[in-house]
């Protein structure tokens, strides 16, 4: 089981804890970041049992405002893939989208939810979609990606470019 080191850094974001250092107190974020390293153990130990013998990694990202907190989680495993359920037709219910789907942009897939339901016949406006939870994965490695505050055009465009540079990072390591 070969271990997986995320970076620090991946595009715009930067460890959570670094960030919050330039931004809090030194109490806060020693509070942090205790809260930060258990939940990273928890998160790989959860990560390995699912996944049993791949290695596992885990880190909580942030921008440079704090305004967008993403966590990424590593495995080298491969992973079928992302759905969301149950699954409506929303045709049945009239609307023009279920309220939450899976989408693919690329080699990422994202669970997009829409924050207003939208009538069929009429286009579901881009800055009510949000986008939660991604997942980019190969043969030997998969990446997910949550956060929030992801939203609209910019935000698929955020968290789909911090998919794809966390699952590079890794694939190269």
């Amino acid at each position: 089981m070969r271990a997986i080191q995320l970076p620090e850094r991946l595009g715009m974001f930067e460890d959570q804890i670094v960030v919050d250092r330039q931004h809090g107190s030194a109490a806060n974020t020693a509070s942090l970041a205790l809260q930060e390293d258990h939940t990273a153990q928890l998160t790989v130990a959860a990560y390995q049992r699912a996944y049993p013998g791949a290695a596992a990694a885990f880190r909580a990202y942030a921008n440079s405002t704090l305004e967008l907190l993403p966590d990424v989680v590593a495995v080298r495993a491969p992973t079928p893939g992302l759905t969301v359920g149950p699954v409506a037709d929303p045709a049945d219910l009239g609307l023009a989208m279920d309220m939450s789907t899976v989408e693919s942009f690329g080699d990422v897939s994202c669970v997009v939810y829409t924050e207003e339901q939208t009538l069929a016949g009429h286009p579901v406006p881009p800055s009510s979609l949000t986008y939660g939870q991604c997942l980019r994965s190969g043969p030997h490695l998969s990446v997910f990606v949550w956060g929030g505050g992801f939203d609209g055009n910019s935000g698929r465009t955020a968290i789909v470019a911090l998919t794809d540079a966390a699952y590079n990072a890794v694939a190269g390591s």
